[in-house]
């Protein structure tokens, strides 16, 4: 019989439970933000988001549903491909190091209809590229090992001689992406707002657009 080494007390504000779980990595204070409901509605287990110093997204589970889990069958995995068959199909190339920030915008733009690809790093995102179909849409973020944001957009126009409408997702300031001499691209989001509503509208409106 399995026995867990943790557990983990959570309160809904109502009444408190606990759940298992294998370990404990770290405990830290940090600002949490606010998810639109936008997002909140297609990511449903998550609420609220922090971010890292390094720029790395946290998501912060919501306890509530949590909770709820216990007494549904229905799976979480069903619950965010909802609708998702109904929807027009595109795809996109999201290219990001940072697991949890990749998946993050991997299930949003699952709910919004499109096919994703991950890739971790740019130089991983060129094999992606040779090895799918031209996506209808680049996410990348700039600061990545081996080959950085910078390089890959620059490959993508320059060497490939694609014009794939193509975004990044970023910590830094438009004066630090000019330092670094980034190739115009369509459109740059702060990642301190991509979890907004405006993050998804924005989107829409460069793949409309670009049809």
């Amino acid at each position: 019989e399995y026995i867990p080494k943790y557990y983990l007390l959570l309160s809904t504000g109502i009444r408190n439970f606990a759940i298992p779980v294998e370990d404990i990595i770290d405990e830290k204070s940090m600002i949490v933000r606010p998810l639109s409901d936008c997002i909140k509605k297609k990511l449903s287990l998550f609420n609220a988001f922090s971010i890292y110093q390094s720029g790395k997204l946290i998501p912060i589970i919501d306890s509530q549903k949590l909770y709820a889990l216990r007494s549904k069958s229905q799976s979480i995995e069903e619950d965010l491909k909802k609708d998702y068959l109904e929807k027009e199909i595109n795809s996109v190339l999201i290219v990001e190091d940072a697991t949890v920030t990749r998946k993050m915008e991997s299930m949003i733009m699952e709910e919004e209809g499109f096919k994703v690809y991950e890739a971790s790093n740019g130089r991983e995102a060129i094999e992606v590229l040779s090895n799918i179909p031209i996506p209808s849409l680049i996410i990348t973020d700039i600061e990545m090992p081996i080959l950085d944001g910078v390089e890959f957009v620059k490959y993508v126009k320059e060497e490939l001689n694609l014009s794939i409408p193509i975004v990044v997702v970023t910590t830094l300031s438009k004066e630090e992406l000019d330092k670094r001499n980034l190739k115009p691209v369509d459109l740059i989001i702060p990642k301190k707002d991509f979890a907004e509503r405006k993050f998804i509208e924005k989107i829409r409106k460069l793949v409309k657009a670009k049809k």
